[in-house]
C-alpha cells in the first residue's frame, strides 16, 4: 500500500537507529516531529524485506487510523514511511506500576484488533511507551498483520498479544492480576510455540551470530533522544536496593574504599530472546549496575562488551546492554 502524500518538508534530521532495514531518522517539520523510516538505506540484499516490512507497517497505521495512542501514518511512497511521533518514555525505562496503566494498555490493545490489527511484536518492553499522562502507547508496527479477513489464526494471534501484555503486567504489577489473567500467561499459543521450538532458533542464529544484529525498535528512538530531553526516571529505579552483599561488607574487607556520592550512572543488564539462561532466570529477568562516575560506566559497557578468552569462537557476550540514568537530586 502507498500513499501519495509529498514526503513532510524536512528542516532538521536526527538520526535515531541504523540497521539493516536502512534508516529511522526524527524529522522537525512544519507539523512537528515526525519519523521516517527509509529503506533507501539498507543494503541491497535486504532491501526487499525492508521495503515488505515497512508496507506491513502502513498498511497497519492505515487501518489503526482511529485508533488511540498509535502512530499515524503520514506518507508511504514504496520506499520511504513517515508517521507520526509519539511522545512518551519506554516501558523499561518508565517502569509503570499503577494498575490503570495496565487496563488500559488491555483496553488498547483491544481497540487495536478490533481495528482488524494485530501487532505482533507486543513482547518488546520498547514498544510499549507510557504517555505524558500516564496512558500506554504503542509503537514499532513492522510486524503488525491487517488481514482482509479475520479468521482463526487472527484470533490467535491476538490472544498472543494479550498474553504479552499480561507478562509486563505480571512484573511491574503482578499482584493486580486476575485469575482468568494468570490463566492466560500459563498458557502459550500454538503458534508461539512452534516458533520458539523452529523458527525463533534460525532467525536467532541469522541476525544475532551472522548478522550481528539484534531487533532494538523503539528503545533507540527513546534513547536518541535521552540526552536532549533528560526524562526523569521513575521513583522506584532511584530507590533500588543494592544488593545484600555491599550493604553488609565493612570497610575494613574492601581492597579499596568506595567513592563518595549517589551512584547516577547505571547499565541494565537483560538477556536475548531465547537465551538458554531464561529457563533458570525467568523470561522476565534484568538487573542494574550503579557507578559514580560515567566513565565508569562506559569502561564496565566495554568490559561486558568483550569476548572472555575461554570463549569459543563462534561464541558472543549475550547481555543486552543499556545505559540508564537515575534522576538527578533537586536542591531546596
Amino acid at each position: 500500500m502507498a500513499s501519495h502524500h509529498p514526503l513532510p518538508e524536512a528542516r532538521e534530521a536526527e538520526i535515531l537507529k541504523r540497521d539493516l532495514f536502512g534508516t529511522v531518522s526524527l524529522v522537525a517539520g512544519p507539523a512537528g516531529p515526525r519519523v521516517q523510516r527509509d529503506t533507501r538505506g539498507a543494503p541491497w540484499w535486504t532491501r526487499p524485506l525492508a521495503r515488505r516490512l515497512a508496507a506491513r507497517e502502513a498498511r497497519a497505521l492505515t487501518a489503526a487510523a482511529q485508533v488511540p495512542d498509535v502512530p499515524r501514518l503520514v506518507s508511504w511512497d514504496g520506499r520511504v514511511l513517515v508517521r507520526s511521533w509519539l511522545e512518551g518514555r519506554p516501558m523499561h525505562h518508565a517502569r509503570p506500576a499503577d494498575p490503570a496503566y495496565f487496563r488500559a494498555a488491555l483496553a488498547l490493545v483491544g481497540r487495536l484488533h478490533a481495528a482488524g490489527v494485530v501487532h505482533n511484536d507486543l513482547a518488546k518492553e520498547p514498544n510499549w511507551l507510557v504517555l505524558p499522562d500516564g496512558r500506554p502507547g504503542l509503537i514499532d508496527f513492522q510486524l503488525a498483520w491487517a488481514p482482509r479477513r479475520r479468521g482463526r489464526l487472527f484470533r490467535v494471534l491476538g490472544r498472543e498479544d494479550l498474553r504479552h501484555a499480561l507478562k509486563h503486567k505480571r512484573w511491574y504489577c503482578a499482584p493486580a492480576l486476575s485469575t482468568r489473567q494468570r490463566a492466560i500467561l500459563a498458557r502459550r499459543a500454538w503458534p508461539s510455540r512452534l516458533w520458539m521450538a523452529t523458527g525463533k532458533k534460525l532467525y536467532l542464529f541469522v541476525t544475532r551470530r551472522l548478522l550481528g544484529w539484534a531487533d532494538r525498535e523503539g528503545a533507540g528512538d527513546r534513547t536518541a533522544l535521552a540526552s536532549a530531553a533528560r526524562p526523569a526516571n521513575n521513583a522506584r529505579l532511584a530507590t533500588l536496593r543494592e544488593p545484600p552483599m555491599k550493604e553488609t561488607c565493612h570497610a575494613h574487607n574492601r581492597s579499596r574504599a568506595l567513592p563518595e556520592g549517589p551512584k547516577s550512572w547505571g547499565i541494565r543488564l537483560s538477556l536475548p530472546e531465547d537465551d538458554p539462561m531464561q529457563r533458570l532466570l525467568g523470561e522476565d529477568w534484568h538487573e542494574y549496575q550503579w557507578f559514580a562516575s560515567e566513565a565508569e560506566r562506559e569502561a564496565r559497557l566495554e568490559q561486558l562488551g568483550n569476548r572472555f578468552v575461554y570463549y569459543r569462537a563462534s561464541d558472543r557476550p549475550s547481555f543486552v546492554l543499556e545505559r540508564v540514568n537515575r534522576e538527578p537530586p533537586h536542591d531546596g
